[in-house]
């Protein structure tokens, strides 16, 4: 009998090995994202599946934190993100890192508004997918596309988050949407506007302010030099006159 079961075995092994055996393999779906906000004079709202909007829009409510959770699907992925907030910046730069899946981003009972966010996927698999985000930024709206850790939404302009939609594509899909005017950032914005600034009034603002200022002293400069070299033409005219 256990002649038997070892050249069972054996032929077993052999037949795996030239590819005959069928192999168990972990059945893998794709991965999807829930997250939730916390909103101004709300709090904590119910996790929102993925491409559904999480926080509110036209309420004027600023968004104060957020959770971002992934069901993996069996790759091997994770996500991480940070936020930037209110008098602290962005988080990294403020010390605290980037979140991982399902840790909280923001602050609480501070009342400081969320302004910008980061997104991106990690772990082996990563490079399969690509996470695309869109917020609603006040005085702005709804904001394009960012994806892959890209920055979404405004910096030095005080302006606040008030809701988010986030969604999980394969690589190379494409964005659900526009990625025109995704982050808008005040030093970039100021350092445009001092270049016109100055080609503007090299140009226009000269002129007008000059103007009114010469003609008074000019006049009595210029009466003296005009007359001889006028008075040779207007004398033929007021004869025929």
């Amino acid at each position: 009998m256990r002649n038997k079961i070892g050249w069972l075995s054996f032929l077993m092994t052999i037949l795996l090995m030239l590819g005959y055996m069928p192999t168990v393999t972990q059945a893998v779906d794709k991965p999807n994202i829930s997250y939730c906000a916390h909103v101004q004079n709300v709090g904590w709202q119910d996790y929102s599946s993925e491409g559904e909007m999480s926080g509110t829009s036209g309420m004027g409510l600023r968004l104060e934190g957020i959770r971002i959770a992934i069901n993996n699907g069996g790759y091997d992925l994770g996500i991480e993100y940070q936020t930037h907030i209110q008098n602290i910046g962005w988080e990294v730069d403020a010390g605290s890192g980037w979140k991982e899946s399902d840790d909280f981003s923001g602050t609480e009972g501070l009342s400081y508004r969320l302004e910008a966010i980061q997104i991106k996927l990690v772990g082996s698999d990563a490079d399969l997918f690509d996470v695309y985000y869109s917020v609603h930024a006040q005085n702005i709206g709804w904001m394009g596309w960012a994806k892959n850790g890209e920055s979404s939404g405004t910096a030095g302009y005080g302006y606040r988050l008030e809701g988010i939609y986030i969604k999980i594509v394969p690589a190379g899909s494409g964005a659900p949407g526009s990625t025109d005017n995704c982050f808008l950032d005040k030093d970039d914005s100021d350092d445009d506007s001092d270049d016109d600034s100055v080609d503007d009034s090299d140009d226009d603002s000269v002129a007008p302010l000059m103007t009114p200022l010469m003609t008074p002293l000019m006049t009595p400069l210029m009466t003296p030099l005009m007359t001889p070299l006028m008075t040779p033409l207007m004398t033929p005219l007021m004869t025929l006159m």
